[in-house]
């Protein structure tokens, strides 16, 4: 996100990783909105301290103040009300209509249709364009769009919804042409300034709108709360007997359980421990990092991923996990940076489902929220490069959130890389899962349901007696590696043991939704309707950690790791004699 660059009264916070994967400028509030050119323009650097010593992630858990590039704010923000996610795919409420006849959101509406009057009115474009194939008209003008404001960027990127070009092809409503009465600049300004602090006071630590601008609550998703004191429980070796999950005391002098704000200090200071300098740029930056040579593989290292890698690390931690353990798929060029850059340049006959699906991916947060805004820039960029990467799997619109939650922390041509890395690497297994007919995606039902007739086998028997099909309830599980199935805090915690151990953490992250239902699940009076909506809410675990303990203990034992290798081994014979399919 662009910054406000001309008050010599800004502060520019640290330059640790932050939420949005790149650093962010912090104005006093007293500080007046001025004018000023877009910086979105500007392609976003790598995050990380710019030095090791000098620069170091701050402890403090209060959200970014976050400011964008130019004047005016979004007259009613989509926005989720619970728990950290944004939704899918919203758009403005009803009435959205009478908010935009107020003098301010008329003025940004109008300028920006002056902005962009000449671009729509512009030529198409022609046959010798690089990127324009024959029959491909309608791509290329999405290209086109996409590249014009790159160069010239949105105003009040992340504070308004934006005008719709691709679709409506450069029309202008009327309410855009008017150029209403104003009672004064200053009258202007000030509007500006108590919208954008009220868009401020609505954004959770991690981007997300929390609640609507006129502060009523939206209409809550349905949820499905995963209890935490099933989680103290871990399934037996012997079907009839249960394990507990053993937490180990904390050490003498460490924070207490309630300081939530002591316990990331102290992650994050052990993380800084655990990463070293990997790369710096022209001007001395630290570009990247890898992790400590005896921390690779190390029990250490499992151990503290599963406990959740601080907010502030993140960035530096993903590139860190994904590098470490995959070498070769860097090497070979595909996955690396500079090949983002070649693959925008060419065209894509995906783009036009890719610029559909864009403004309603993940538009509850505040780096996608703006037509043609910088999120959505990177996420058709992203997603249009990876569309060229493999021909048999292309673009399909499970891609979509996957990548926009790389790139809420890595910038996008990083995003790439680590979106490439996961489709090449056979642990990760993205290239099976999007392949034509989801053969990852089914052979991860399978061992689903291997360990579940293992390990839970009331469960596993209720399922089948209802009739009730893996497919019916885990496809977006799977498909979305969990985005936009738990909140957007669980989700990345899920994500951090994923690129760390693979895939099968998603089956185990399954088992253990199973496993905290599995008394709705098997009560007397459950039905094919109860089982199934309870399993297709919206999951909110009450106690991440002690979800993500039951995963790290379960996946770690050997017995289970043993029957996850003989269940992928019975499916790959399946395969070879042509009978890849569940019963």
């Amino acid at each position: 996100m662009g910054a406000i660059g001309s008050s010599p009264n800004a502060e520019i916070s640290t330059e640790a990783p932050s939420i949005l994967g790149a650093q962010t400028r912090i104005l006093p509030r007293s500080v007046s909105h001025n004018r000023t050119e877009s910086a979105q323009s500007r392609p976003a650097s790598a995050a990380g301290p710019s030095s090791e010593a000098a620069h170091q992630p701050s402890s403090s858990l209060r959200p970014l103040r976050l400011v964008a590039s130019s004047s005016n704010i979004s007259p009613k923000l989509t926005a989720t009300a619970t728990n950290g996610r944004g939704n899918i795919g919203g758009s403005a409420d009803a009435d959205a209509a009478s908010a935009l006849r107020r003098p301010a959101f008329k003025r940004v509406e109008s300028a920006s249709a002056a902005i962009l009057r000449s671009r729509a009115a512009s030529p198409a474009p022609s046959a010798a364009e690089s990127w324009t194939q024959a029959g491909d008209a309608e791509g290329a003008y999405i290209r086109k769009t996409y590249a014009h404001f790159d160069s010239r960027g949105v105003e009040d990127d992340g504070f308004v919804e934006g005008q719709e070009w691709t679709r409506e092809r450069g029309r202008v409503s009327g309410t855009e042409e008017q150029d209403p009465d104003y009672e004064g600049e200053s009258h202007q300004e000030r509007e500006a300034r108590i919208a954008r602090e009220e868009v401020m006071s609505s954004i959770d630590r991690y981007g997300f709108f929390a609640k609507e601008l006129n502060g009523s609550s939206s209409r809550p998703p349905r949820t499905t709360i995963l209890p935490a004191p099933a989680f103290a429980k871990l399934p037996s070796k012997r079907r009839s007997a249960l394990k507990s999950v053993k937490k180990k005391p904390a050490p003498k002098g460490s924070p207490t359980v309630g300081s939530e704000k002591a316990r990331e200090a102290l992650r994050v200071e052990k993380w800084q421990r655990m990463l070293r300098v990997d790369s710096r740029d022209a001007g001395g930056n630290v570009s990247g990092y890898r992790l400590a040579p005896n921390l690779v593989q190390s029990k250490k290292l499992r151990r503290r991923v599963y406990k959740g890698v601080p907010d502030r690390w993140r960035s530096a931690a993903w590139w860190a996990l994904v590098c470490d353990g995959h070498h070769s798929i860097f090497a070979n060029g595909d996955a690396r940076p500079h090949r983002y850059a070649e693959l925008i340049k060419k065209p894509s006959p995906h783009d036009v489902q890719i610029d559909l699906d864009v403004p309603r991916t993940i538009s509850g947060h505040v780096l996608f929220h703006t037509r043609y805004g910088q999120g959505q820039r990177g996420l058709f960029h992203v997603l249009h490069a990876f569309s060229l990467h493999c021909d048999d799997c292309a673009y399909c619109q499970g891609m979509g959130p996957i990548a926009a939650t790389l790139l809420v922390y890595l910038p996008p041509e990083r995003a790439y890389a680590c979106l490439t890395a996961m489709h090449d690497a056979r642990e990760y297994g993205l290239h099976k899962t999007f392949s034509p007919g989801f053969p990852g995606l089914v052979e991860s039902f399978y061992v689903q349901e291997q360990l579940a007739l293992a390990y839970m086998p009331d469960i596993a028997r209720q399922l089948l007696e209802q009739d009730i099909t893996t497919s019916s309830y885990a496809t977006r599980w799977y498909i979305t590696l969990f985005a936009n199935v738990v909140p957007f805090q669980t989700q990345i915690r899920l994500w951090d043991a994923l690129l760390l151990d693979g895939a099968d953490v998603l089956v185990i992250f399954s088992l253990a939704v199973l496993w905290a239902l599995r008394d709705r699940l098997i009560h007397p009076n459950a039905t094919f309707e109860t089982i199934l909506g309870a399993l297709g809410a919206e999951l909110l675990p009450e106690d991440d950690d002690a979800l993500m303990r039951w995963v790290e203990h379960f996946s770690a034992r050997d017995d289970v790791k043993k029957k996850i290798a003989k269940a992928h081994k019975e499916w790959h014979v399946r395969e070879l004699a042509g009978d890849a399919h569940l019963t």
